[in-house]
């Protein structure tokens, strides 16, 4: 998170939690900047909690999809139901008042006919 403040409260949320350990890192950037410099890391779990006004949720998609696991799942936060990408779907959407939590998982490919006789 660019904002110092917001990382302050993630890292004593972390500490809270538990989950301050050495494989925890907060990084002083927007989400797509930071993965745009992930080169050919892989993640199977990413959490999106941009400010409500954010508005690039497919670029945000589209820097997320080289890094993600192919059994990869988005969690979203936002003010409204989130259009993912091609090849994402919403398998969960739940409204907490003026919040909407989304899980996004990769859509199943289709099978592979390489090497089936047809």
């Amino acid at each position: 998170d660019p904002d110092r403040a917001a990382r302050a409260a993630i890292g004593a949320n972390l500490v809270t939690t538990g989950f301050d350990g050495p494989a925890t890192r907060i990084v002083a950037s927007s989400a797509q900047q930071y993965l745009r410099s992930c080169g050919d890391a892989t993640c199977g779990l990413a959490f999106a909690d941009p400010p409500y006004a954010f508005d690039d949720w497919p670029g945000l998609f589209a820097d997320l999809d080289p890094v993600m696991a192919h059994d990869g799942v988005i969690v979203v936060e936002s003010d409204r139901s989130i259009v993912g990408s091609p090849g994402w779907n919403v398998t969960r959407s739940r409204r907490y008042g003026s919040t909407v939590v989304e899980i996004h998982v990769r859509a199943a490919a289709p099978p592979s006919l390489h090497g089936v006789n047809q």
